[in-house]
C-alpha cells in the first residue's frame, strides 16, 4: 500500500455514489482490517508501464518497490500487461 493509493481509496469512500452503500462503522471496520494487513511502502519507481492508464502505474511502482510477486486487479490496463520486471499480474476470475 501506498499513500497516493490510500488517498485514493479514501476518495472512493467518501465519493456519494459510494457511500450510500455503507456506514460510517462499516468504514471503520474495513480501514482498520486493511491497516492490519498491508505494510506501507514508500513509491521510489518513476517508471512509466500502463501507457493505456499512467495512473494505473502507481499499482506497478508500488508492487515493485514493496518486491511483491504479484498484483491481483480487476483493472483491464493492468491486465494487460500480464507481467511487468518480474511481477505476475493476476485476477480472481
Amino acid at each position: 500500500m501506498s499513500r497516493a493509493i490510500l488517498e485514493e481509496l479514501l476518495d472512493v469512500i467518501e465519493d456519494p455514489r459510494v457511500a450510500k452503500y455503507t456506514s460510517e462503522q462499516d468504514v471503520t471496520i474495513f480501514l482498520n482490517t486493511l491497516g492490519d494487513a498491508v505494510r506501507m511502502v514508500h513509491v521510489k519507481s518513476r517508471f512509466k508501464a500502463v501507457k493505456e492508464d499512467p495512473d494505473d502505474d502507481i499499482i506497478v511502482r508500488v508492487a515493485y518497490d514493496a518486491k511483491a510477486d504479484y498484483v491481483v486487479s480487476g483493472d483491464k490496463h493492468l491486465l494487460a500487461l500480464k507481467e511487468f520486471k518480474g511481477i505476475r499480474i493476476l485476477t480472481v476470475d
